[in-house]
């Protein structure tokens, strides 16, 4: 069973992920999470400088992790008329092949910014 957005089964303060990653993780390096969920690991990793790659089976909490992971990289939000919502969740849910590119951004906009 799929985990429903309003309620997430291991919520993580970032500023642990923060710590955690720094004695992981070299400067720069690379933070994968295969459990992303909303992305607590990915802002943090963002925020403290290190490229991210995240992995998420659940439309809804993709959604919500594309916006949060936009606004730790001071994109805009989304157009969305749900809260939490991204327009890649919703293709995703619709089944439209068309924006499977966005599980994989996230990886294209940390390389540009370290290129």
């Amino acid at each position: 069973m799929l985990a429903t957005p309003t309620r997430l089964e291991a919520v993580k303060p970032i500023k642990l992920m923060e710590y955690l990653i720094k004695l992981t993780t070299p400067p720069g390096g690379l933070v994968l999470d295969p459990f992303m969920g909303s992305a607590s690991t990915g802002v943090a990793a963002i925020s403290g400088g290190w490229r991210f790659v995240g992995i998420e089976r659940d439309p809804a909490y993709f959604g919500i992790a594309v916006d949060r992971i936009r606004h730790a990289l001071n994109e805009p939000p989304s157009d969305s008329d749900g809260a939490g919502r991204s327009e890649a969740a919703e293709a995703i849910e619709a089944d439209d092949p068309g924006h499977d590119w966005m599980q994989c951004s996230f990886l294209d906009i940390q390389e540009e910014e370290y290129a």
